[in-house]
């Protein structure tokens, strides 16, 4: 595949390249901002301090007579001056006068119009008064005859009392000649502001051409502030106006200004909705996750405070408060249930397109349901808490001495059981430890259930002792409601375990860091991802299914190097591989229900995004943003043909060539470009963090995992 510089647009034809071969890169906010933030600051007071003197220089020396300004300096500044504001108006003219006289077939238009296109737009001469028979001032004869330092003296005062020695025919012409020389001024002198402001927003921003931009820029405001000031010397202003001064000063702060408005926006463009401290507490400390964690925590605290309040919750029986341990662990357990998350995708993944954005907006956050599981689960351990001091307060004639002490002794057990199930789940240590996450949430889970059992049949034998006439323990049992919410919680448990089998893996090689298998065992739903592991007491990783093309059984994962496992599999292809339960839906499986999108991806995470457009039925209009290492040569001519395929206007950044990117701002480009309406991401947690707070804090709809959904 050729490679195009990045840097280089124009080395790239774009009508006749192949989409597959062009690696299309988003600057970052329309800028090339690649720090040097101490010489840029510096630029702003070099450039304001020898611009304005520069402007300030001609003015002084026609209104301050005793500094004795030699004639030759004044006129020198003036000139030059004069001809840099020419030159640089012929440089910008020159471009679109090019454009517009050049013939198609025989070149460059006659001199004569390319000087009429100059002329004709009103440029002033070097005096600054428009074009026109130029005033005679004898200046050689006064510069000629010059005997002694008195007579230099005079010729310079007659210079610079010319403009004021015009012959008029009467003061009201003088003064509608002045207004005429001011208007003018002031044409160029905002012209020349409004030219400041832009490159001075420039300089805040840009690239590596700063280095040589910079000391271009100094001379450029330092030699137009000399014609600034030149043309506005000639200018009769009254005596002890403040004008010219002013008109200086403004000129000279301008550029400056600017300069530090171009950094202070060098990274936005966009701006945040609300305070700081309101999108952290809004988008951080209370994300839709956390709210959801909330919704499930704050009834259980009220109905501790409610009981408390009565001076009644540490009377509770065992019997009663194990119901309230029972019901948060089992609705704990059913929100990770892959029915129930299959089934709750399915629900909000059929809200119509015609629904107002806010309540597909809404609809689309049902992959937070792992709020609810954590908010459950915490419940579920501080009754758990409660139901401690309950079990310790029983007496030897409430359950027989022999239960009790079991009781006891397997209640500190479930104790450092649930506790290390919740420490383990913080996600600094889910993230840190993630294997050892995986072995304390399933092996700690699975004797906390067991425990669990002992407790309600060793708390309903023990009942049944003092009960007369003595019931059955079945009948006990089905009158309590731990014994079926246990039975839930159990069955939920073992349905992915009952469907655990070895299945067939034929793999593909893409390169080094990356490995596509495919399976024939199932079809996948839509954005559905099923789990893999070479041992299956161990650790387990779920990957987004491609379906195969051209309606063929089976599906394909894209594998890319991020840990020991999936290095061992890129090392060593494996050809059979364990999985158990069903295939469940992502994240990415409620994207249809907005009209259009923008796909953000890295790596590997192109493999959901296809799993996303592989179904033509849909009509998806997505752009998909892809940030890879050589995308090609990593995943294969399959995998690009397939992006291209899918939206050939896909933007992708080789890191290889350019680093890895912010891709905030152009998340944010793409989505105003195409006027999308939801933005979709699948990367690792710090880039999708950043991300997801980012453009949501700007008020984008976007949805990416949370690594607990």
């Amino acid at each position: 595949m050729p490679n195009f510089g990045l840097t280089d647009p124009t080395s790239v034809n774009l009508d006749t390249a192949d989409p597959r071969d062009i690696i299309c890169y988003i600057t970052q906010g329309s800028n090339e901002y690649n720090g040097n933030l101490g010489a840029r600051i510096s630029a702003i007071f070099v450039i304001g301090i020898i611009s304005t003197l520069g402007t300030f220089f001609p003015v002084v020396a026609r209104r301050v007579r005793r500094l004795h300004i030699p004639l030759y300096v004044y006129l020198f500044a003036r000139y030059f001056g004069a001809g840099v504001i020419v030159g640089t108006a012929f440089i910008h003219l020159l471009d679109p006068a090019y454009e517009r006289y050049v013939e198609v077939k025989y070149g460059v238009a006659a001199e004569s119009d390319l000087e009429g296109t100059m002329t004709g737009n009103g440029v002033e001469d070097g005096d600054g008064v428009t074009t026109g028979p130029p005033r005679q001032h004898s200046l050689t004869a006064n510069l000629a005859s010059k005997q002694d330092e008195l007579a230099l003296e005079k010729a310079y005062e007659r210079k610079f009392a010319a403009a004021e020695d015009d012959n008029y025919e009467n003061e009201e012409a003088r003064k509608f000649a002045v207004q005429q020389q001011i208007a003018a001024f002031l044409i160029l002198e905002f012209g020349v502001i409004f030219h400041s402001v832009i490159i001075g927003l420039n300089l805040g921003v840009a690239g590596h051409e700063f280095s040589s931009l910079y000391p271009v820029l100094v001379f450029h405001q330092t030699f137009e502030g000399l014609g600034i000031g030149a043309r506005m010397s000639t200018i009769p202003f009254k005596k002890g106006s403040w004008t010219p001064w002013l008109l200086c000063t403004a000129y000279g702060l301008t550029t400056p200004i600017s300069i530090a408005i171009g950094l202070g926006v060098r990274t936005t463009y966009n701006k945040k909705r609300y305070s700081r401290a309101f999108r952290n507490i809004r988008w951080t400390v209370l994300s839709v996750y956390r709210r959801l964690n909330l919704l499930v925590i704050i009834p259980n605290v009220i109905a501790m405070i409610v009981l408390g309040s009565k001076k009644n919750l540490l009377d509770r029986t065992p019997q009663v408060l194990s119901t309230a341990v029972a019901a948060n662990l089992c609705a704990a357990v059913i929100m990770r249930q892959e029915l129930m998350i299959n089934f709750l995708f399915f629900l909000f993944g059929q809200c119509p397109k015609s629904f107002p954005l806010r309540i597909r907006r809404l609809s689309a956050k049902i992959y937070h349901l792992g709020g609810v599981h954590s908010g459950a689960a915490i419940a579920g351990t501080v009754w758990f808490g409660i139901y401690n001091v309950s079990i310790a307060r029983l007496k030897d004639s409430d359950v027989g001495r022999d239960f009790r002490i079991v009781l006891v002794v397997f209640t500190i057990v479930l104790d450092a059981l649930l506790l290390g199930i919740c420490i383990s789940s913080h996600p600094a240590l889910r993230a840190k430890y993630h294997n050892w996450f995986e072995c304390i949430h399933r092996f700690a889970g699975w004797l906390a259930i067991a425990l669990f059992w002992v407790h309600i049949i060793l708390l309903t034998l023990g009942s049944r002792q003092t009960m007369s006439p003595m019931p059955s323990v079945g009948q006990l049992l089905v009158k309590s409601p731990p014994f079926w919410l246990v039975i839930v919680i159990t069955v939920s448990l073992a349905l992915p375990w009952l469907r655990l089998r070895k299945v067939r893996v034929e793999a593909e090689p893409l390169s080094s860091h990356a490995i596509r298998l495919h399976f024939d065992y199932a079809n996948t739903p839509l954005c559905a991802a099923p789990r893999f592991s070479d041992n299956p007491l161990k650790e387990w990783h779920a990957f987004a299914g491609i379906p195969e093309p051209d309606g063929k059984k089976g599906f394909s994962v894209l594998v890319s190097r991020a840990g020991d496992w999936t290095s061992k599999m890129i090392e060593n292809p494996p050809t059979r591989l364990w999985t158990k339960g069903m295939l469940t839906r992502g994240v990415l499986h409620v994207a249809p229900i907005f009209k259009r999108l923008v796909l953000i991806c890295t790596g590997s995470g192109i493999g959901p995004m296809l799993a996303l457009t592989a179904n033509n039925n849909l009509n998806l209009k997505a752009r998909i943003l892809w940030s890879t290492p050589s995308p090609e040569k990593t995943f294969g001519k399959n995998v690009m043909d397939a992006v291209f395929r899918v939206d050939p206007g896909a933007v992708i950044i080789n890191t290889t060539l350019v680093g890895r990117q912010d891709l905030l701002e152009p998340a944010y480009t793409q989505f105003k470009q195409t006027d999308a309406e939801a933005i979709f991401i699948i990367s690792n947690p710090k880039v999708t963090r950043k991300l997801v707070y980012g453009l949501e804090a700007r008020g984008v709809p976007t949805f990416a995992p949370i690594f607990d959904s």
